[in-house]
């Protein structure tokens, strides 16, 4: 069981995280690169992706990119 301070730390990246995520996302977006229909769920995804563990960063960078991309 973690403390109410390390619960408190551990929040506050998750947020920070989902901040540039969803920056990302929707300067990607406005910028006609990526192609989303709403934001809150795909920063979800996207933020699941970055969480696997037995997955080369290069394979999670181009299954995102694959996923976003306007057609």
């Amino acid at each position: 069981m973690l403390s109410r301070e390390s619960l408190a730390e551990i929040r506050e990246h998750v947020m920070a995280v989902e901040a540039v995520l969803r920056s990302i996302i929707e300067d990607g977006q406005q910028q006609g690169v990526f192609e989303v229909d709403d934001v809150a769920p795909t920063m979800a995804l996207v933020h699941q992706c970055l969480g696997a563990r037995r997955v080369a960063p290069e394979a999670v960078e181009n299954f995102i990119l694959r996923a976003l991309q306007r057609r």
